[in-house]
């Protein structure tokens, strides 16, 4: 099996393309079920190396990377992904490494997420659509989702500055987004 592309033709994230490395196949094929499942193209691939080639190649809006991979593990790849990039590419890293250091370590390199294995489909779900699914122009709302929402918008500066690219929160009831 080499690269592979999927693609649902009812997408709620229109042209939203999601890479997904990992050597792992039943977590490939277990993900990619529930990402097309909500309407994302996914793109595959096995290790390390292709997956560098193919975010490069392919220039995903996300990336899900394990950690542990032959041929280049998920740090080399998020490290090279970081500096040779100029507008940084969304990434979830996904482990079953319990270590602390590991998540510090990928924190530092600027990961959006960090999952660790065995995680429930939902929450890598939660995350992806945190980071792909919300939509507003430079908002100044740091509640995502409804009004009752405590989550933080993952973009926000702090400085009353959403980094949106376009992607950011969406407008609660009310609010001036």
């Amino acid at each position: 099996m080499g690269d592979e592309k999927n693609t649902m033709e009812t997408s709620p994230q229109p042209g939203k393309r999601i890479l997904l490395v990992d050597d792992d196949r039943e977590i490939i094929e277990s993900v990619r079920i529930a990402l097309e499942g909500v309407g994302y193209e996914v793109l595959i691939a096995r290790d390390g190396n292709q997956g560098l080639a193919m975010a490069e190649r392919e220039d995903p809006d996300l990336v899900i990377l394990d950690m542990m991979m032959p041929k280049r593990s998920g740090f080399l790849v998020l490290e090279k992904l970081r500096r040779t990039r100029p507008v940084p590419m969304r990434i979830i890293m996904v482990t079953a490494n319990e270590g602390s250091r590991h998540k510090a370590y990928a924190e530092t390199l600027g990961v959006d997420d960090y999952i660790r294995k065995p995680f429930a489909m939902d929450r890598l779900l939660d995350s992806v659509n945190r980071l792909l699914g919300q939509s507003c122009n430079g908002c100044t709302n740091r509640q995502v989702g409804s009004a009752a929402s405590s989550m933080l918008c993952p973009r926000w500066t702090g400085a009353g500055v959403c980094r949106s690219l376009p992607t950011c929160c969406p407008p609660r009831r009310g609010s001036a987004c």
